[in-house]
This record gives structure tokens, sequence and C-alpha cells, in this order.
């Protein structure tokens, strides 16, 4: 494709389906972050490549999202967005304060740092492709 064609935007139902592919694989790595960080108990093996391989998913379906996505955002929808992930950490920071002593701090920390990057750096995405309306199937 040359380099001044944009690549087709994919139907709505397609992007919504990405964006709930990339919810439901952010809400597994929260699973596998509260698995990991629980104290007294034995981390599985197959817990870290199954870490690694949502990692990489969620950052190739982010990248994705963004590619697809950036020009079609509108103004309005940016500041929603940063509305939302204004409030994210402070939220995050009393969790934390609430429930991390509970928790092995030394893995909670990095673990939390890279997921509530990355959804803060999708958000606007996200809630672009999930707004959008669905598709009827009948005519």
């Amino acid at each position: 494709m040359p380099a001044h064609k944009k690549p087709p935007i994919p139907a709505p139902g397609r992007l919504r389906r990405v964006g709930f592919l990339w919810v439901a694989a952010f809400a597994a790595a929260a699973v596998t972050l509260a698995l990991s960080v629980s104290p007294g108990a034995d981390r599985p093996a197959w817990l870290t490549p199954v870490e690694i391989g949502l990692i990489v998913v969620l950052v190739w379906l982010t990248v994705w999202l963004q590619a697809r996505t950036t020009r079609q955002i509108s103004l309005e929808g940016l500041w929603r967005s940063y509305s939302i992930a204004a409030l994210l950490p402070a939220v995050v920071v009393v969790g934390l304060w609430q429930y991390g002593g509970q928790f092995v701090a030394d893995t909670l920390m990095p673990g939390v740092g890279w997921r509530l990057w990355l959804l803060l750096y999708t958000l606007p995405h996200l809630m672009f492709v999930l707004s959008q309306p669905v598709e009827s199937t009948s005519k």
C-alpha cells in the first residue's frame, strides 16, 4: 500500500469486537497480576508465559486500534477520555493505599504501573470504538 493512502477503516462492528477483546485481555492481565502478587501462594509455572502473551496481545491491539481510530476521535471524545483518565490514577492510589499491604509490593507496583499506563494510553481509542453504534443484521 502506498505511504499516502490510509489503511481501510474497519466496520464499526469489527472495531467494537476488537475493543471488547482489548477489555477482556486487560481483565485477564489484571487477574494474572492478582495471582502473581498474592503473598504465601506459589506462583504457577504457566503464569509467566500467559502474562507475556497478554502483554503482546494488549500492545498489538493498542497499536491496531490507534492506527485505525486516531483520525476519527473528536476533540469532545478526547476531553471525555481525559476527564476519566484524570480520575483513574487517584482511584488506583487509593486502592493501593487501602489494600496494598495484602500484596507483594515489589511485584505489584510495576504490574500496576504498566497496566495503568497502557489503559490511559488506550482510553480515547477504546471509548471511541465502544461508543460506535451496533450494526443491525436485520433489514
